[in-house]
């Protein structure tokens, strides 16, 4: 049998799941959000490009404590917790805090006004929608979504097809522009 290895941020749902199948109930547990695992289609497309990071910010959870539950649902918690410690006495950035990424507006951002813009907040599982809409954008045009959180594996996805992004949160919303570069 092969050796557990601690799980990380840089590890993504779809390999953790596949390799530690006990982790999906985990996940469940942890947020609604997660029963997304539950559909094959979007299990083998946006788990794959979802990194336990992004699914923490997704579930709206920190990440050493999303870490924490992963590796314990694979009997790896207290190992976690240890390298944890060891991280703090060894790094002196970590008694920093960093500054936050700010987005730098893309150029292409000056056609905005011109996008389709679709409200997702209220279907229950936008994700064929919005690649339906994706689809048919052609090199040099975009769209935007509407939603209440940012949808990370979402953008992760659509980069893969050939978008970039550009977030803004307003009126209490994440608007989400997407606009095709290849």
């Amino acid at each position: 049998m092969e050796e557990k290895k601690l799980i990380t941020e840089n590890d993504t749902i779809f390999e953790i799941v596949t390799k530690y199948p006990v982790v999906k109930e985990r996940l469940l547990s942890i947020s609604k959000k997660f029963e997304r695992l539950n559909n094959p289609v979007l299990f083998n497309t946006v788990a794959r490009v979802t990194t336990v990071k992004k699914a923490a910010l997704v579930a709206g959870i920190y990440l050493n404590e999303f870490l924490y539950q992963l590796n314990d649902a694979i009997g790896l918690g207290k190992e976690f917790l240890e390298s944890k410690k060891r991280e703090i006495f060894t790094k002196k950035e970590a008694f920093t805090k960093p500054e936050p990424l700010k987005e730098v507006e893309p150029e292409w951002f000056k056609k905005a006004e011109s996008f389709e813009v679709v409200d997702v907040r209220e279907i229950g599982e936008p994700f064929f929608e919005v690649t339906k809409i994706a689809e048919k954008k052609k090199y040099g045009e975009g769209f935007c979504i509407i939603q209440n959180f940012k949808p990370l594996p979402l953008i992760s996805y659509l980069e893969t097809l050939g978008f970039e992004s550009y977030s803004v949160f307003k009126e209490n919303a994440y608007y989400v522009y997407f606009y095709r570069v290849k």
